[in-house]
């Protein structure tokens, strides 16, 4: 059976989080992989 996985990313000036939820209704959701510092060529 094949799983889905979403990843998203909330990207700010500062910082960019990742996280990923699980799809369908039981699916996990929100789980927080990571935080590193923006890269911006500003």
């Amino acid at each position: 059976m094949k799983k889905e996985l979403y990843l998203g990313l909330d990207v700010h000036k500062e910082t960019i989080i990742t996280a990923t939820a699980e799809a369908g209704r039981q699916g996990e959701v929100g789980r927080q992989i990571g935080k590193s510092g923006s890269v911006c060529a500003c």
